[in-house]
């Protein structure tokens, strides 16, 4: 019945105006979508979607019309989500809620808890008897959640929210209240079934290339895979529905099943594969293409390949308009269009061309995406992609779906994956070219993947085609050298976990100092750096040893351009004792490009290490800078002795501690402002209410990084500068 009324439906459907239309055209539909959410990004892209919806009013205004509809749709789609979305909250200590997904690690189970809030995640280092869909309630010590603390970093906060994630919480103690069946217990199977007949290699290697959860993969592995660029080969995508499909039909087929059988059997695979995937986008995006295929074929809708997709990507983004911030979902759609418009042109060449060619166009278009998330790119991946394609679909995948089933022969499959694991670090250590690449932005990435569509839309036009290229590999070149091209010149003050690290940059990349480091953790100022595409750093500067001012400098100079190493005269710091550093003291200078810094400390050897730390003064666009480390009042009390320092902008020693900072200091050097790095450690309790009280006092402007995260003072020469936070101007 059903299917009769669903036939006829799709007839009357064909014959109607705006049907015929809207095929072969779904993309523009598409494109009208992501300008519509790069319009509420920034308004600046206003520009671009008024322009394309001009160019579609006065192609056909029906098809106008046609289009706004679907983008009045998804705005209400979107602020709807937006609307619902919860707020992360750092004050949970109790509640109740229903157990819904656990991961398990070696150290600690990871626990998430569906409460009437939000979702919310526990920490359990006791490695409490838990299933999903238990109900229990709990008490523990809430987790600090930060958002966004430096320029071009990750938004910790926001990616919960988006996750419908109000809280996290290290667990103390549980009660279970009662079991309620919850069908993600499925999952939960799964992984014990593979975790009771898998040895420990095999268990997390099934788990990443059957299921797409890598979480567990080492890390040294792991990052091999995103390195030489073939980590989506982890992510059940269409490879993987394919296979299983193929492998599922090709099996029944030969018991002679009925085909409605074999179609319900493949749709219960999907369903299978969407709760034990936890409805992966990825896995989405393949069900329905698959789905919408069949129905095309079988009531000859004439539905291109690039309509069927483009109608995958309409759908998903209206049922939930937040997959656009999910990277798996936006690479999936990328790869997807990308073979679809490569196909007509490698289709007279042969398999392993094709793929060959596919796999170098498909890395060029994601090229983007994969440097927002790693900030370099391997030349060698487009051709390494091959080989691990070649080898994944035709005898990793099939050997891991036979092993799955028949677990005797893990002895087998552990053998082949710690030489696939071997092997792939081997590759990357040694087969590997990178170019270092600063963060995408959303022009940048508009005119970047607007040159491949129109190189492949003139393919034919073989003048146009190559002033395009000329284009292209400008582009390129520009993207990599973006700091060569910067007009302003910016000092940050990086807001880190413990520690200080300062960044300046001068215009036109003509001169990069680092002062500090941190402590190192999640290498914040490395990965800064790489962002922000910064590859030479001209002076490093470790003002004193302790591990908070110079715990990430090894790192960063193992993985960038360090021209100097700066320490003071009597550090003895690991990195003075393993690298060449230029040790300073009082009276000497340091210059770099148009900057020059005096150094007035320490003038002698001091027990308190943090009172040899280096202290510079520089004038920068006209304004009088001082940085001083980590002294106390004792040196800050021979500095206003020694020197008549009057100056603008004050970086606060000791991270507002009240070793420092006294109120003769501040009287004698009268700073305008005030900067103060003092970290997320609270059981510093930094800065203290005495330095604050100090600077307000006498009209000192105070920013703190506790209270606007990382700080840039932006200056164009001979202009007084700005000060700017990660939210914007301050």
């Amino acid at each position: 019945m059903f299917q009769e009324f669903l036939k006829q439906s799709l007839i009357k459907l064909k014959t109607t105006l705006p049907y015929r239309l809207i095929i072969n055209n779904l993309i523009l539909i598409v494109i009208a979508i992501v300008l519509l959410f790069l319009t509420i990004h920034s308004i600046i892209y206003s520009i671009f979607f008024g322009l394309f919806l001009m160019h579609l009013y006065k192609n056909n205004r029906l098809f106008f019309k046609i289009t706004i509809i679907f983008i009045m749709i998804t705005i209400c789609s979107y602020y709807y989500h937006i609307c619902r979305l919860p707020t992360v909250q750092n004050i949970i200590q109790s509640g109740k809620g229903k157990v819904v997904q656990i991961d398990y690690f070696e150290k600690y189970q990871k626990i998430y808890l569906k409460s009437n809030d939000g979702i919310i995640i526990l920490y359990d280092d006791y490695h409490f008897s838990l299933k999903v869909g238990l109900i229990i309630t709990f008490t523990g010590i809430p987790k600090k959640v930060y958002g966004k603390r430096v320029f071009k970093g990750f938004d910790y906060a926001k990616y919960l929210q988006r996750q419908k994630v109000v809280g996290i919480v290290n667990l103390k103690e549980i009660q279970i209240i009662e079991y309620k069946f919850d069908y993600r217990i499925i999952r939960q199977q799964i992984y014990n079934y593979l975790h009771k007949n898998f040895s420990k290699e095999s268990f997390l290697f099934l788990q990443g290339i059957l299921f797409g959860d890598t979480s567990f993969f080492d890390e040294i592995f792991y990052n091999s895979l995103i390195d030489i660029g073939v980590i989506h080969l982890f992510a059940i995508s269409g490879l993987h529905i394919k296979l299983f499909i193929s492998l599922l039909t090709n099996f029944l087929k030969k018991l002679k099943v009925h085909e409605k059988l074999i179609n319900i059997s493949v749709a219960g695979l999907l369903v299978f594969y969407l709760i034990i995937t936890l409805w992966s986008p990825s896995i989405l995006r393949a069900s329905l293409m698959y789905l919408i295929n069949r129905i095309n074929k079988k009531y000859n809708l004439r539905l291109s390949s690039l309509d069927i997709v483009s109608l995958v990507f309409i759908l998903l983004i209206i049922i939930n308009p937040l997959y656009i911030y999910h990277y798996g979902f936006l690479m999936s759609f990328c790869v997807s269009i990308i073979i679809i418009l490569c196909s007509p042109l490698v289709s007279h060449l042969s398999s392993l061309k094709q793929i060959l060619v596919i796999s170098v166009v498909t890395q060029i278009l994601s090229f983007p995406i994969v440097v927002n998330l790693n900030s370099k790119y391997n030349l060698m991946s487009p051709f390494v992609n091959v080989l691990y394609i070649l080898g994944v679909s035709s005898f990793i995948l099939p050997f891991a779906i036979i092993v799955f089933i028949f677990p005797f022969l893990d002895f087998l499959f552990r053998l082949l994956v710690m030489i696939f694991s071997r092997l792939t670090i081997l590759i990357n250590e040694n087969f590997s070219i990178f170019i270092n690449f600063p963060k995408f932005t959303n022009i940048q990435t508009i005119l970047y993947v607007g040159l491949i569509f129109s190189i492949l839309k003139f393919y034919y036009n073989r003048k146009l085609q190559r002033y395009l290229i000329v284009l292209f590999i400008g582009l390129i070149f520009i993207l990599s050298n973006t700091t060569f091209f910067k007009p302003y010149g910016s000092i940050y003050f990086l807001d880190l976990h413990n520690g200080e690290s300062i960044v300046i940059q001068e215009p036109f990349n003509q001169c990069n100092v680092i002062i500090d480091t941190g402590d190192g953790k999640n290498n914040v100022v490395t990965n800064f750096l790489l962002n922000h595409g910064i590859k030479r750093i001209d002076y490093l500067i470790l003002t004193h040893n302790h591990d908070d001012h110079n715990g990430e400098a090894e790192h960063i100079i193992q993985n960038f351009n360090v021209k100097n190493i700066v320490v003071h005269k009597y550090d003895n710091s690991y990195i003075s004792r393993n690298y060449s550093t230029i040790r300073v003291q009082e009276n000497n200078k340091i210059t770099c490009g148009k900057l020059s810094f005096e150094v007035l400390n320490p003038a002698n050897y001091n027990q308190d290490e943090n009172d040899n730390s280096i202290v510079l003064f520089t004038i920068i666009n006209n304004q009088k800078f001082l940085f001083t480390g980590d002294i106390t009042k004792n040196i800050e009390k021979q500095l206003i002795t020694k020197y008549k320092l009057e100056i603008d902008i004050l970086k606060v020693a000791h991270h507002g501690s009240n070793t420092s900072t006294s109120l003769e200091f501040i009287k004698k050097t009268k700073p305008k402002y005030a900067i103060i790095m003092n970290g997320s450690v609270e059981k510093f309790n930094f800065p203290h209410p005495s330095v604050l009280h100090i600077l307000q006092n006498n009209d000192v402007t105070t920013f703190t990084t506790k209270q606007y995260n990382s700080i840039e003072y932006r200056y164009f020469y001979n202009d007084k500068g700005i000060f700017y936070s990660v939210h914007g101007k301050i």
